[in-house]
């Protein structure tokens, strides 16, 4: 994923940040993860760090 640095997804109200490596959770997760958090009503703000 050649576009990955420090992408960031954003959304109003709390905000979280998260700093992950490749090794710690797949993009595949961080998405499903925010999709949990979204249904939830919550806020997200997600930047992520590929190494």
């Amino acid at each position: 994923m050649s576009e990955g640095e420090g992408e960031e997804f954003k959304i109003k109200d709390v905000t979280l940040n998260w700093t992950v490596s490749k090794q710690q959770m797949t993009y595949k997760n961080l998405k499903n993860m925010s999709d949990i958090i979204l249904a939830n009503r919550k806020t997200l703000f997600l930047t992520i760090y590929y190494a």
